[in-house]
C-alpha cells in the first residue's frame, strides 16, 4: 500500500500570537499524537495540508517531524482539521500516529449508485439518510469508500447498513438495521395529501364535518 508523504517542522513556540505568525508565513500549526507516544507540537506547510485533506481522514501518511520518520509499522493519519469559518482557510491541524497492525475505528463514506425504479417510473425522490458508516479495521484495509445499487429501489423502499457489501477484514460497527437510503413519494403527492389533512383538521375544528348517523336520525324523526 502507498503512502502519502508529508514534511512537517517540529514546533516549540505556542499560544495565538505564535499560530498567527505562523499563519501569516504560509504555516498551519498542529500536533501529532497517538500510539503510544508522546504529543508533539509542529509545523506544516499550508499547500501540503490542502493536498492531503483533499485526500480524506482514511489516507495513510509517511508523516517526517524534521526529517525523522517514526518508528516501522506506524504511520499517521489526519485527525482533525480546523478552518476559519468564513475563509475556510485552515488554523490547525491534528495528526494521529496509528500502529499498522492494530484495528482501528474510522468513518467512511457511504455512495450510491443508479437510479431508482421508483424515481425513473414513479417520480418518488431518493433521500440518503446515512452519508458515511462506522468500520473497524486495520489501516492498510481501510476501504476508500462503500457502495450500494439503488436502481431497484421503488417508492417507500430502503437499502440498509446489513445490504453493505465490504472487503475482507472490515467489520461494520454502524447499527446493521440504520436506513441508508429510501425512496419518498413525490413531492406533489406529499403537498396534497397534506394540504388534505389540513382542511379536514379546519373543517372538523370549525364544526363543518360531516353529520354523525344519531344527528341523522333525529332529523328524520323530527320530520
Amino acid at each position: 500500500m502507498e503512502f502519502v508523504k508529508v514534511e512537517t517542522s517540529s514546533r516549540t513556540q505556542t499560544g495565538k500570537g505564535a499560530a498567527r505568525k505562523l499563519r501569516a508565513a504560509g504555516q498551519v500549526p498542529g500536533v501529532v499524537y497517538g500510539a503510544g507516544r508522546e504529543p508533539q507540537p509542529l509545523v506544516v506547510a499550508r499547500e501540503t495540508l490542502e493536498r492531503v485533506a483533499r485526500m480524506g481522514t482514511n489516507v495513510l501518511l509517511e508523516l517526517s517531524v524534521d526529517g525523522q520518520l517514526p518508528p516501522e509499522g506506524v504511520a499517521a493519519m489526519l485527525k482533525a482539521l480546523e478552518r476559519h469559518p468564513v475563509t475556510r482557510a485552515p488554523l490547525s491541524v491534528d495528526f494521529q500516529w496509528v500502529s499498522l497492525t492494530r484495528a482501528v475505528q474510522v468513518s467512511v463514506p457511504v455512495v450510491l449508485t443508479g437510479i431508482p425504479d421508483g424515481v425513473r417510473l414513479e417520480g418518488g425522490v431518493l433521500e440518503q439518510m446515512l452519508h458515511e458508516v462506522e468500520v473497524r479495521c486495520l489501516p492498510t484495509n481501510i476501504p476508500r469508500e462503500l457502495t450500494i445499487d439503488v436502481s431497484h429501489l421503488k417508492v417507500h423502499e430502503s437499502v440498509h447498513v446489513r445490504d453493505l457489501a465490504v472487503p475482507g477484514g472490515v467489520e461494520i460497527v454502524t447499527e446493521p438495521d440504520a436506513a441508508l437510503a429510501t425512496v419518498a413519494p413525490p413531492r406533489v403527492q406529499v403537498e396534497e395529501a397534506e394540504a388534505a389533512a389540513a382542511a379536514a383538521e379546519v373543517a372538523e375544528q370549525l364544526g363543518e364535518g360531516p353529520p354523525s348517523p344519531a344527528a341523522g336520525s333525529e332529523e328524520q324523526e323530527n320530520e
